[in-house]
């Protein structure tokens, strides 16, 4: 169903809403800046056209941040909030007040502790330690296998890697061995003049669009603290059961406002 963009919608997108199973979903005047009544989004009065507009792009980009399953960072210093939103594949066009963090929540345990060292953001549980490193763009691009030593140094040796593009994840996991042909084979994949990949959903678009450089944002390491086949194949089978479900809460969620 196509969202209608109605006095309902905006009020919604702005202020936060239910959603069906009774979970408060925030609206956007909790995570970005701008929104507040002294903004002009009193929302007890009519908006003019361009903060509609806001308020759209906003909401689409929040949509879209939160396709896979995310838990929120704040932090105190714009550097360390920046530094994660880099870290994570954030686009820095946004002014979001967090940082949109992929984890998967286990039954059971608690919240994730999360820390910014260096460039980097890292993510400790009670399973796993996950950490996400941002590409040096320039780097990938002069020498992509010394670039990709160094986020395997920063990861662990005895990690397992997952490559970022944008602010998702792509659904493989890595081994050190693997993760250099695999990311030096997207880089030839999508250089920008090739053809795309007939099973690429983007197939036929210009491969200008495509250019690794627009999202090959860096990669996230896992250590786990018992690591075998099974610990990994579990990591995968979590994060797209939660995938699933984040992707059916959504859904919900604009067939609400969209009443």
């Amino acid at each position: 169903m196509a969202t209608k963009f109605t006095d309902a919608f905006y009020r919604a997108a702005v202020l936060g809403v239910e959603d069906a199973d009774g979970n408060r979903i925030p609206g956007l005047r909790s995570v970005a800046g701008g929104f507040t009544v002294a903004d002009g989004y009193d929302m007890r009065q009519p908006l003019t056209r361009a903060r509609k507009r806001r308020v759209v792009t906003y909401w689409r980009e929040l949509q879209e941040l939160t396709a896979q399953p995310k838990i929120l960072f704040r932090s105190r210093t714009v550097r360390n909030l920046k530094t994660a939103q880099r870290a994570v594949g954030q686009d820095p066009r946004f002014q979001f007040d967090v940082a949109f963090v992929p984890f998967v929540p286990v039954a059971g345990q608690s919240r994730p502790s999360l820390k910014v060292r260096g460039d980097a953001l890292i993510v400790k549980s009670e399973t796993a330690t996950q950490q996400f490193i941002p590409f040096k763009r320039v780097a990938l691009t002069i020498d992509p296998a010394a670039e990709i030593k160094r986020v395997v140094s920063a990861g662990g040796e005895d990690a397992v890697f997952a490559i970022r593009a944008g602010n998702n994840m792509i659904k493989n996991l890595y081994d050190k061995s693997k993760l250099q042909q695999q990311i030096i084979t997207l880089q030839k994949r999508y250089d920008g003049s090739r053809e795309l990949p007939a099973r690429s959903k983007n197939f036929g678009d210009d491969p200008a669009n495509h250019n690794w450089r627009n999202w090959l944002v860096g990669v996230e390491s896992y250590r786990l603290k018992k690591l075998s086949s099974d610990a990994v194949d579990a990591i995968l089978r979590r994060f797209n059961r939660a995938n699933v479900r984040q992707k059916q809460k959504n859904k919900k969620l604009r067939n609400k406002v969209s009443r």
